[in-house]
This record gives structure tokens, sequence and C-alpha cells, in this order.
């Protein structure tokens, strides 16, 4: 037995034996110390995780979602991972941004936040550790005292400025939600003042509106160039000194409308099918534009094929970044959406937030119906949605300013001249001028009447509808404009308007 325990007590001897002296001093200091770290560093303690992943939460690849006390949410979606990462959220209030008192991501961000802008919530701060996802949503309640709601936007601070983005407000839930590509640095609601509106006017080789006009009118846009099915581009018209002497910014159209009113979208679809065509149409409105002066075109391409929504925005994209590289100016005409429901809109081939994001200006038309200009609740519905997805101040919406006329569902301008003398006429001796009430002939005049849709009065002649736009009717609806402190407002066949439009559209600005 006492051998026995002598061998047992001999190994453990031996193994004390080993720290003993100069060789188990150095054992000590290595061995323990590690010991203690791996006790630290591991589970349940995790000190390493702590200090290298502090505040981040860990999501697998199914995603998962981030909140903060207000309610805040950043959610990165499963589709958008590539593997697992970890994910931080958080926030600063508005009074320590001004003060300037942010986290260094957020070095220069409160001097460079533009005057116009108003901050309205907390600076939401993201991070990432990991592949940044493809998107991620974040998802902010809409702060207390951000009333009119019409005029929240969302942006992201990128390290030298503050970038508009696409979003989306959920009323019902008082939310406002973005979906930007990766993991943006910090993201703020923020509202809109209004700045001074530009007024555009769209019109062929006809200036004589341009001197009634006058210093009212800053943009003036002749439809002077005609896209050819080669790529190149061929010139309608010589340009009226009136429009090279009025004094507004010049920036030509380009379109597809041929000389007798047909839309040549067949020309347009066949340069978007090959690549090498429309890069080479890149090249000829680049020429056009640098080798002429002008200071920027318009892209007016109507009813393109919805199929080739990736070519058109991959073509005005390329077009945009070589025109900005040039300091020049692209602007892009819209078609009319077609509304889906109460804030839906189907675009076609035109992806609006891609053509926002390349151009300088966007111009979208007033809706229509049957050919008929819609009225104030359509009008609402399209400037809500247009908002959410383009910069409200690079947005300039097309109004009618001239009496039309219905043809096949088409509306065709009438002089306003004509619509004068056809009132005198129908109204008897009486005769009619700019300034009689329409309402004041409603009574003498059976075949005009009120149209309740379009907020117009309809005249019928030899069974046409002929819809009376006038300087009141335009003043209606820049009222309704005018709550969205957009970029400015474009009119279109300015020469057979209601002389009078210029004075409102002057009060607008």
């Amino acid at each position: 037995m006492a051998l026995r325990r002598a061998r047992r007590y001999g190994i453990l001897d031996s193994l004390l034996s080993i720290f003993e002296g100069t060789r188990g001093t150095v054992l000590t200091l290595l061995v323990l110390p590690f010991l203690l770290f791996l006790v630290l560093w591991l589970p349940p303690l995790s000190l390493g995780e702590r200090l290298l992943y502090g505040g981040y939460t860990a999501l697998s690849r199914s995603g998962g979602s981030v909140t903060v006390d207000d309610g805040a949410q950043l959610t990165v979606p499963a589709e958008a991972l590539k593997s697992s990462l970890r994910v931080q959220f958080g926030s600063i209030s508005q009074l320590d941004f001004v003060k300037g008192n942010g986290e260094g991501v957020l070095e220069g961000a409160t001097d460079a936040l533009p005057d116009h802008l108003i901050l309205k919530s907390p600076i939401y701060l993201g991070g990432i550790k990991g592949d940044a996802p493809t998107y991620t949503i974040w998802t902010l309640p809409l702060p207390a005292d951000s009333e009119p709601y019409a005029l929240l936007d969302l942006y992201e601070w990128n390290g030298a400025s503050w970038n508009w983005l696409p979003h989306r407000l959920w009323m019902d839930d008082r939310q406002i939600e973005t979906r930007p590509k990766g993991v943006p640095t910090a993201v703020a609601v923020m509202q809109g003042e209004k700045l001074t509106a530009q007024i555009a006017a769209i019109s062929d080789e006809n200036g004589d509106f341009v001197p009634r006009a006058g210093s009212t009118l800053t943009q003036l846009s002749p439809r002077l160039y005609l896209v050819q099915g080669d790529g190149s581009v061929g010139q309608i018209f010589s340009l009226s000194p009136l429009f090279q002497q009025s004094g507004a910014l010049l920036l030509p159209v380009l379109h597809n409308i041929d000389v007798n009113g047909v839309i040549r979208s067949d020309l347009v679809d066949n340069l978007l099918i090959d690549p090498n065509i429309w890069r080479s149409h890149v090249d000829q409105i680049e020429a056009l534009v640098m080798s002429t002066g002008h200071e920027g075109i318009i892209i007016d391409y109507r009813s393109v094929d919805p199929a080739l929504r990736g070519e058109f925005s991959n073509f005005i994209l390329t077009l945009g970044q070589r025109l900005a590289l040039r300091n020049k100016i692209l602007g892009v005409r819209v078609d009319e959406p077609v509304r889906l429901s109460e804030d839906e809109f189907r675009t076609g081939a035109y992806d609006w937030e891609v053509i926002g994001q390349a151009a300088t200006i966007v111009q979208v038309p007033v809706p229509r119906a049957a050919g008929v200009f819609a009225g104030e609740n359509e009008l609402r519905a399209l400037l809500g949605y247009a908002t959410s997805h383009i910069n409200r101040y690079k947005l300039e919406i097309e109004v009618p300013v001239a009496p039309y006329q219905i043809v096949n569902n088409q509306a065709r301008p009438v002089p306003y001249s004509d619509i004068l003398a056809l009132l005198s006429s129908l109204a008897g001796r009486q005769e009619v001028t700019p300034e009689t009430p329409l309402a004041e002939l409603d009574a003498k005049i059976e075949s005009l009447s009120l149209d309740s849709a379009s907020g117009s009065y309809r005249l019928i002649v030899n069974d046409s509808p002929i819809y009376l736009e006038d300087a009141n009717n335009l003043a209606r609806r820049l009222a309704l404009i005018n709550e969205y402190h957009l970029g400015g407002v474009v009119v279109v066949d300015a020469n057979q308007a209601d002389p009078r439009v210029w004075d409102v559209l002057a009060s607008y600005r």
C-alpha cells in the first residue's frame, strides 16, 4: 500500500516540480496568464466579443431587425445578405447633433446641412461588421411636429453630403420608410422649405409668347431636335432669336414626335435594343450639347416599350454621368403614369427612382383620363407619389395652359383667341374677353358647363368637347402644386394660352 501511495504522489510531485526553480517561474508567467485569457475570452464571459463587437447585434443568414427606444427599426432582409453579419443601430438627438456632439461618423454633417432643409427627427446611425447587404429597410416614426406631411423627406449622410432617399409614408402606422443600398452611416427625417420655383415653357419654333412672358420665364425648351433610328440627332427648325434673347436658361428638347405629330416609339425602342447604338446615341447627344453651347438638354422619348425599362434606365444613367462631367444639365420628361390604387402608379418604361438619380430635372405631366386633365384628387395623388420617388427640388410638373379639344381620346390645343370668338358668337351680342367670368356665360350658353372631374369649363361644339383652360384654372392647380415645394412647373402650348397665365405664373414663383 505504501508503495502504491508513493507512486501516486510521486506523479503529483513531478508535476509540481516543474513549477519550481527557473523553469517553473517561466511557465508560471506564461501558462497562468494564458489560462486566465482563455477564461475571459471564451463564453460565458466572452470579453473579446464585447470589446470587438460592443453595440453590434449578430444576424444570421436569415436576417433580422434592430430597434431603438423610440421605435425606429433597421431591418436586414434575408434576400439582401451574402453571409451572417453584425449590425449596429442607434441615434443621437437633434440637440446633440446641432451642438456638434455627434459621433465621429457625423463630422462635418451639421455644417453640410442645406439651409432649406429642416431637421425633424433624431439622427439615426447605422453600422455593420461583415459583408454589406445589398439593401436595408429603415422604418422611422413620424416626428411629432412634422406637419405638413407632404413636405417630409428622408436624407442620408455619406460622410461628405446629405443625399435625398426615396421613401414611403405609412400614415396609418405614422411611419416613414426607406430602402437604401447597403447600410447608410446616418439617416434623418427632414422637411423641405420652398425655393424659388422654375417657370419653364416647352414650345415649337414659334416664340411669340416669349416677350409676353418676360422675366417670369426662367427656362425655355424649344422642341428643336428629333431622334433618328441610327442614333443620330436631326434638327427640325432654326432657333428663333426670341429664344436666344429671352434671358431664360435654354434647354432644347430632343424628342421622338415627327412633324406629323406621330410618336415614333419604334425609333427609340430599336435604338435601346442594341447597346452599341444607344451608346453611340449618348456620344451624339454629348457632342451636340458641347458644340452648340447649350446648357443641357431635355430628353422626351414617349411611349417607350415597358419591356425596355432596364435599357432605358441604363441609357439615362450613362447620359446623366457624361453630361454631369461636362457640367451640363440633363432633363427627362416621363410619360404620365397610370394610377393603380390610392397611392400606387405604374410608370411603364420609366423607372422614376433611377431617372431621379441621373437627371437634374424630371418633368412629369398632369394626369389625364380619356385625354381630359384630371382634377384635384388625381393631381394630389400624383404629387404624393412623385415626391416619394424623386427629389422634390428636381420635379417640374407639366401643366396645361391652353384650351384643348378631345379627338380620339387625345387632347389637341385650341388657340385662346378662337375660343373667345366662339364664346362671343354663342353669347349673342356680348363680347367675351379674358376677364369675362365663365360662370356668367354658363347661364347663356347651353353647351357650356362646368366639368366637376377636371374643374374646367367644357364647351360642346359639333358633339366634340372643348375644355377651357385659362388663368383661373391654372391658379387653382398652382395653389395645390405649391403645397409640395417643387422645383417648378412646365407650360406647354404657351402661344395658344390665355395671356393672363404669365401673371399667375409670376405670383407662383
